[in-house]
């Protein structure tokens, strides 16, 4: 038992650590088995805690039998003065346990703390209930039970107590008791490491389910978007669009395409959507700068999930804005055509799956882009040919009237140097 304190509390003890846990994993059924373990565990361990407990208090018991067997006193307050007995009345359990002794008439004889020698422990009766009910069943038989103490942290935690009986002839009518009490979970320590490995085990199985449905939900939804993307012959008029669709299926924070302009050391913003910051459309970038002129410059994507610094001509950086963020190019072969940008507020929002999904859809759009400009090229090429076959089929035709009107022309001028009507009429008719 312990120092009177009114942090006590009257409340009988939590029959069970644990509270079953309702699991959906995919291996539920193992991790239920590892949890009944880690409670058959900690119902061991308590069982073979109130076994030593119990031990200890009877070897205790009997140490000061036998001492007392050998020595008389005049009054049991004398007894107190004992310092050998005293040495072995109070003794160390575990790690936060320790022995005390008190005679059949209720009164501290012997305890770790000098000011409660003396004490009268009756006076707790109104007081604290369950640390009495173990204490008055003890004044005339073994008893034993659980009542909550708070500890020097102040976390009220359960205590167990073990109370046995000493009766030497010496001391007649009276007795003496040897208490045992100790915080409980010290001996279910093993079982709580237990019982914390199995839920972390479940996190991480439920993390792994999580991502793993993520990714067949982006795998799903890229094929979507793939077969639209592939369905449009002009990518640049509609990636606005493309851009709207993307944010919403994949539920992006904000998402951003810039394209390389021909023979320029710039890019322009052709498309975005989401909580984006005002930027309009049109706006140029420096492929020197930044980021995105990294990613730009050597294609190379990039994932960024904390401090994003600013990076300027003289490669020196300055503070940027905390965020997680994806760069992708946007290349065909060894060409990139852009860049595609995607923004989260939250730290640790996109990870390494988040940047697969970005850099399939940016190659989607670059797949896209070029079978545009091909498109725009066969187009132009099939206009070339058909101005050529007109211009073909108009030569030959009109070459063919010239030459018939030439031949008329001859003969006519012949016809009047011949002043010959006839065949002049025929000629102009």
């Amino acid at each position: 038992y312990d120092t009177i304190s009114p942090t006590m509390i009257n409340k009988e003890p939590v029959p069970s650590m644990f509270v079953p846990l309702h699991l959906e994993s995919p291996l539920e059924d193992s991790v239920q088995i590892g949890q009944q373990a880690a409670n058959l565990a900690a119902e061991a361990l308590e069982t073979l805690g109130k076994q030593l407990i119990r031990q200890k208090a009877n070897d205790i018991a009997r140490q000061i039998e036998i001492y007392l067997s050998c020595h008389t006193y005049p009054t049991l307050e004398a007894i107190s003065a004992d310092t050998k007995l005293a040495a072995i009345a109070v003794q160390k359990v575990g790690q936060t346990g320790y022995s005390a002794v008190h005679d059949t008439q209720g009164i501290n004889r012997f305890h770790v703390n000098p000011e409660l020698i003396g004490a009268d422990l009756r006076h707790l009766a109104g007081r604290f209930q369950n640390f009495w009910e173990i204490i008055e069943r003890s004044l005339t038989g073994e008893s034993e039970g659980y009542y909550e103490f708070k500890d020097y942290e102040g976390n009220v935690r359960k205590k167990y107590m073990v109370c046995h009986p000493v009766w030497p002839p010496s001391l007649k009518p009276h007795g003496l008791v040897v208490a045992v009490t100790i915080f409980m979970d010290e001996f279910l320590q093993p079982s709580r490491e237990i019982h914390r490995n199995i839920l972390t085990l479940l996190n991480h199985l439920e993390e792994r389910t999580r991502a793993e449905k993520r990714r067949a939900d982006q795998l799903r939804a890229i094929n979507e978007v793939g077969q639209k993307i592939s369905a449009v012959m002009n990518v640049e008029q509609v990636l606005p669009s493309i851009v709207a669709s993307l944010q919403e299926i994949f539920s992006f924070h904000s998402i951003r395409v810039y394209l390389k302009q021909p023979q320029a050391r710039f890019m322009v913003l052709v498309a975005q959507a989401g909580q984006t910051k005002e930027k309009p459309i049109g706006t140029l970038l420096s492929i020197e700068e930044g980021i995105e002129g990294y990613v730009a410059r050597s294609g190379q994507p990039h994932l960024v999930n904390e401090e994003s610094p600013i990076l300027n001509k003289s490669g020196r950086t300055t503070p940027g804005e905390t965020l997680s963020r994806i760069v992708v190019p946007i290349k065909i072969g060894c060409d990139t055509l852009g860049i595609l940008d995607v923004q989260s507020p939250r730290h640790g929002s996109l990870d390494t799956h988040d940047l697969f999904t970005v850099q399939t859809l940016a190659d989607q759009i670059a797949i896209a882009l070029e079978n545009s400009r091909m498109y725009q090229e066969l187009r132009e090429m099939a206009v070339v040919e058909e101005r050529n076959r007109i211009a073909r089929d108009i030569h030959d035709t009109l070459a063919q009237g010239f030459a018939g009107i030439l031949m008329q022309v001859e003969a006519l001028r012949q016809s009047l140097n011949l002043g010959d009507m006839h065949l002049i009429n025929d000629h102009l008719m």
